[in-house]
């Protein structure tokens, strides 16, 4: 294996892991929401667990557990942190080392010639990475809102559902 196929073996590793190893000693939090009841008041906490017919809340205020019967909710709004910079890095970092390993393993003579050349196609590529990773980031991190109140009892156990998968505690029957 030559000089250059070493330089992108490594290269492919390192990014690998350093993409890879984001979650692996992250602890599960559940979703952090908005539920406004049937009789006006809201409640925002963390989301522990989902029952039959009731979700656990820890709220955010007092730090207790509340556990509440989903008929008396009226809307939940299931709050999302941005991935803007997050997708903005990752897409520098694919854009900018796709652009550079391109005009180093093309060696197209225009390309090379110009003032700093595999860093400058590097930097262009990076910023346009950051700028469509950004995008990309930002859309993963709205707001959802889901109304509970006028629904069948089918559609709100489709929703319990979805709660299910978003809480601390994802199962209990």
């Amino acid at each position: 294996m030559n000089a250059k196929g070493k330089t992108f073996t490594a290269l492919v590793i390192i990014i690998s892991v350093v993409a890879l190893s984001g979650g692996l000693y992250a602890k599960k939090k559940g979703a952090d929401l908005t539920l406004q009841r049937t009789d006006g008041q809201i409640l925002r906490g963390e989301l522990i667990a989902v029952k039959e017919s009731s979700i656990l809340v820890m709220e955010a205020v007092t730090l207790n557990d509340l556990t509440i019967d989903i008929k008396d909710v009226k809307l939940i709004t299931i709050h999302r942190e941005s991935k803007f910079w997050r997708g903005a890095g990752f897409g520098f970092l694919m854009g900018s080392m796709g652009a550079m390993l391109a005009t180093a393993f093309i060696r197209a003579d225009w390309m090379m010639d110009t003032p700093g050349g595999v860093v400058t196609y590097g930097a262009i590529g990076g910023a346009v990475g950051a700028i469509a990773g950004g995008l990309i980031g930002k859309g993963t991190g709205v707001d959802i809102t889901i109304e509970i109140e006028g629904k069948s009892d089918a559609e709100i156990e489709e929703i319990l559902e979805t709660l299910r998968s978003k809480a601390r505690v994802p199962v209990i029957k």
